[in-house]
């Protein structure tokens, strides 16, 4: 289907749609840019974009990966936003895995003109030339280093990125989802004197499913305490020269992150996911003592639309992504 048809095709939708008084109000606000996988797991991403579509007002154009099983095509969706019915055009397009970035210019051409375009990037592939001619396109990004393999490339990849283009707004699910890990990492400290012997610390360790989930965590704790990493090391390099280890553990099937290890000299801080929550604990001289957190994390779908359509600048990011990216670079 060129874009000639494709255009055609809305314009006819959109008659359809006045002429039998069935849409509500129509979203032309913005424009949503979807880059998804094959089967399965383009439903479940389909279906949340389109969710966000409605909810911020936006074309929704989805780019979807296949051989030769996935077809161009038209269509609109409805849905209820508070008291409101709103309407939104959906446009899918093939990946051609041969030339992915040939359909650059369909999405060129389909863009919702003098107005924003967004980008959710739900895939490998941020060194791709689709990647880097879609973020032109798009005022914010979403994407996931840890889909990438699992060496830390994304991670380096986008650090890379976002050294040649630090003003881009772009945001990284790795990170986005592992807030409630950082806000128990700075609890097992909230007592201070607890908070004195980081001055101490050895070791990081993060067991989770994947490295770039646990280096982004080890990268916020350097950040907090003013670390330092040079370029191919495993280690941080602490104010006063001394230096703290960083160990990840995979362990396959399990969440994003299972356990957080800290190693002080004459003590080990740990936090621990136990179904829906997370054990906190300290043991030193033989004794253990913790307690139990309640672990509340948001959906994916609710941390893209926030990312996309709410956040502001976070430096933290960006400092503990620089520590991350070289901790897992060889």
């Amino acid at each position: 289907m060129s874009v000639e048809t494709i255009v055609a095709e809305l314009h006819r939708l959109r008659e359809a749609q006045s002429d039998h008084e069935v849409m509500g109000s129509t979203a032309a606000t913005s424009t949503l840019i979807v880059r998804c996988a094959a089967a399965p797991n383009a439903t479940g991403v389909s279906e949340a974009a389109r969710r966000m579509a409605i909810a911020h007002g936006a074309r929704l154009i989805l780019l979807i990966s296949g051989k030769g099983n996935v077809q161009a095509n038209v269509c609109a969706f409805c849905g209820r936003e508070g008291t409101e019915t709103v309407c939104c055009e959906q446009i899918t397009l093939p990946v051609d895995a041969g030339d992915p970035s040939a359909v650059l210019g369909d999405v060129d051409q389909l863009l919702l003109q003098g107005l924003p375009g967004y980008l959710w990037w739900n895939g490998r592939g941020l060194d791709q030339p689709l990647f880097s001619g879609l973020r032109r396109t798009a005022k914010r990004i979403v994407v996931d280093t840890s889909v990438e393999d699992g060496d830390g490339a994304g991670l380096v990849e986008l650090q890379r990125i976002l050294e040649r283009e630090p003003h881009a707004r772009l945001w990284d699910l790795a990170w986005l989802r592992n807030a409630p890990w950082r806000e128990m990492a700075a609890r097992l400290f909230d007592d201070p004197a607890r908070a004195k012997t980081l001055a101490s610390l050895e070791a990081v360790e993060v067991e989770g499913e994947a490295l770039a989930d646990a280096a982004l965590i080890a990268g916020w704790i350097g950040t907090q305490l003013g670390y330092a990493v040079s370029k191919k090391s495993a280690q941080f390099k602490t104010p006063t020269g001394g230096r703290v280890s960083f160990t990840y553990a995979r362990s396959a099937g399990s969440e994003s992150v299972e356990r957080i290890r800290l190693r002080v000299r004459d003590a080990t801080f740990q936090a621990e996911r136990q179904g829906n929550s997370v054990f906190l604990s300290v043991r030193s001289g033989g004794e253990q003592r913790g307690r139990c957190e309640p672990f509340v994390q948001c959906a994916t779908e609710q941390l893209v639309s926030d990312a996309l359509f709410g956040l502001g600048a976070e430096s933290a990011f960006r400092q503990s992504l620089k520590l991350a990216a070289r901790l897992v670079s060889r």
